[in-house]
C-alpha cells in the first residue's frame, strides 16, 4: 500500500458540523484530521466584507430560535445579533398591501394541517384546505415553498403540522458576519489539535469494520494522498452526497453503502437561490422607494412578499442601503443555470414591478451586487434540506453510523424542527462527536482487555 498518514479520525468536511465534530474529537484526546474540498472553511456559511460597508451574507443570515450550542458561539465569537425585520407587505392584484398579521395568519393555517389524511403539504392545500381564504392559501405556498426550499408537494404535512411549519420562530439577524462562527470553531479545533486540511477532495472511501482508507486529491487535483484512521465522520451536504461517482465532488464508497445511496436518491434537495443589492447612499430618500417604506431611513422596510415573481420575498439591511432578495424551492429551479448578471436583472425587475417603480431607475442606482449559485457549487449542490412527505424518519436514518466506523452529521441529520439550519448543524456536530468517542473507546477497551480464556496466566493454573 502506498504511504498513507495515520489518524484515529478522519472528518470530511468543515463546514460548522465538521468543525465542531473534529474539535470535539480532539478535546476528547483522539487525533483528528480535517479535510476540506475548498479552500476556505465555512461550508455554506459564506461571507463577504466590502471596504465601508456592512458584510454581506451569501448563505445563511438569521439565528432561529433558542439553540444553546448556537447561541453559546454566538457570544463566544462577537456576533452582533440585529432584531429581525418585523413589518411585512404583500403585493397582489390590489397592489401592495401592509400585512403584519402575515405569521399569525400563516401559523393558523399550518395549525390546520390535516396530516392524518394528507402526506404532504400540497396535497393538503389543494384538497383538504378548503375552508381556507385564496389570499392565506397563496401566501402559504409561497412561504412554505421558500423558507423551506422544497416543492409543497414534496414537504411533510405532518413535520409542518408538528413545528408550525418554522412560522413561529424568533428569529434575529446576523449584523457583523456569520462566518465568526466557523472562524471561532476553527481556532478552537487548532487549540485542540486538529490538523486543518483545505483543497482535500475526498474521491473514495474504502472501509471495514474498525478501518477506513480514505483517497483524497489535493494540489489542484494533480497529486493524491492518503489516510488511514479507525473512523471516518462524513458531514458533507445531501447534495453531495446524491452526487454520481464521475461528478466533482462524489465519494466512492467500497464496499458500497446501498441502503445508504437508497435513501439520498430518494430525497430531494431543497433549492435556494438569494441576490444581494447595494444601492447609492440616497437610496432611502429616493422617490422611487414608496412612502411608507422610506420611515427611518428604511426601517419599514421589512420584509416584501410578492407571490409568483421570479424572486418573491425581499428585506433590508437598513439603514444601509442594501436589499436581499430570495428565491427558494420550485422559484429558485426557475433560476438555475442562468448567469450572475442574468439572475440580478431578474431580482431588480421582480423589485421594481413590487416597488411599483421603474426598472431602469432602480438599476441606475444599484452600485453592486452579490450572488453565489449554490446549486451550481459541486460541493454543495443546492441549498439545504427539509422533510420529506412520507420519509419523516429520514433523518435520523441518514444519521445512523455504519458499523461504528463510518458516522454521519450535518444539517440534512439534524431534528425535524432544525432541519436545514445552522443550529441543527451545530447539534449533529456535537451528537457525532459523542458517537465517536463512544465507539473507538469501546473497541479499544475491547482490544486491551484479558484474554478470559487464560486469564492472562500463559497457559499456567
Amino acid at each position: 500500500m502506498e504511504n498513507a498518514e495515520q489518524t484515529e479520525v478522519l472528518v470530511i468536511g468543515a463546514g460548522v458540523a465538521g468543525l465542531i465534530a473534529a474539535r470535539d474529537l480532539a478535546s476528547g484526546g483522539l487525533r483528528v484530521v480535517l479535510l476540506e474540498a475548498r479552500g476556505r472553511i465555512g461550508g455554506r456559511m459564506l461571507t463577504r466584507r466590502p471596504i465601508g460597508d456592512p458584510s454581506v451574507e451569501l448563505g445563511p443570515e438569521f439565528v432561529h430560535g433558542e439553540n444553546p450550542v448556537l447561541t453559546g458561539l454566538v457570544k463566544e465569537s462577537g456576533i452582533q445579533l440585529v432584531d429581525s425585520p418585523a413589518k411585512q407587505w404583500v403585493v397582489s392584484d390590489r397592489g401592495m398591501q401592509s400585512r403584519d398579521d402575515l405569521w399569525d395568519r400563516l401559523a393558523e393555517v399550518m395549525k390546520r394541517i390535516d396530516a392524518q389524511e394528507f402526506s404532504s403539504f400540497g396535497a393538503w392545500l389543494k384538497n383538504g384546505a378548503t375552508s381556507i381564504v385564496p389570499e392565506d392559501r397563496v401566501q402559504a405556498r409561497e412561504f412554505v415553498q421558500n423558507f423551506h426550499a422544497g416543492s409543497v408537494d414534496s414537504v411533510s404535512a405532518k413535520i409542518l403540522k408538528e413545528t408550525t411549519g418554522g412560522t413561529e420562530d424568533e428569529q434575529q439577524r446576523v449584523n457583523n458576519g456569520y462566518d465568526r462562527i466557523p472562524l471561532t470553531l476553527a481556532e478552537q479545533a487548532y487549540a485542540a489539535g486538529v490538523a486543518i486540511e483545505l483543497n482535500s477532495v475526498v474521491k473514495t472511501i474504502r472501509w471495514e469494520p474498525g478501518a477506513a482508507t480514505v483517497e483524497a486529491a489535493t494540489g489542484g487535483g494533480f497529486e493524491k494522498k492518503i489516510y488511514r484512521a479507525k473512523a471516518v465522520v462524513i458531514t458533507l451536504p445531501l447534495g453531495v452526497l446524491k452526487a454520481v461517482p464521475g461528478q466533482l465532488g462524489a465519494i466512492a464508497f467500497e464496499p458500497e453503502l446501498t441502503e445508504k445511496r437508497t435513501l439520498w436518491e430518494l430525497l430531494p434537495f431543497g433549492f435556494v437561490t438569494r441576490i444581494t443589492l447595494r444601492f447609492r447612499d440616497s437610496f432611502w430618500n429616493e422617490p422611487f422607494v414608496p412612502p411608507p417604506m422610506r420611515k427611518a431611513s428604511g426601517k419599514d422596510f421589512g420584509f416584501l412578499h410578492a407571490p409568483g415573481a421570479p424572486v418573491p420575498v425581499w428585506w433590508s439591511s437598513s439603514p444601509a442601503p442594501v436589499l436581499i432578495g430570495w428565491a427558494g424551492g420550485p422559484a429558485s429551479r426557475a433560476l438555475a443555470g442562468r448567469t450572475t448578471e442574468d439572475m440580478v436583472q431578474a431580482g431588480l425587475r421582480s423589485l421594481a414591478d413590487a416597488l411599483g417603480c421603474s426598472f431602469p431607475a432602480l438599476r441606475e442606482a444599484l452600485v453592486e451586487s452579490y450572488q453565489h449559485d449554490w446549486s451550481a457549487d459541486p460541493f454543495c449542490r443546492g441549498g439545504y434540506s427539509f422533510a420529506v412527505a412520507g420519509l419523516e424518519d429520514a433523518p435520523s436514518r441518514l444519521a445512523e453510523a455504519v458499523e461504528n466506523t463510518l458516522f454521519f452529521a450535518g444539517e440534512a441529520t439534524a431534528e425535524p424542527a432544525e432541519l436545514g439550519t445552522v443550529g441543527g448543524a451545530l447539534d449533529s456536530g456535537v451528537r457525532v462527536a459523542k458517537e465517536v468517542l463512544r465507539a473507538v473507546r469501546t473497541d479499544a477497551q475491547k482490544i486491551s482487555a484479558p484474554n478470559p480464556s487464560n486469564d492472562g496466566a500463559s497457559g499456567t493454573k
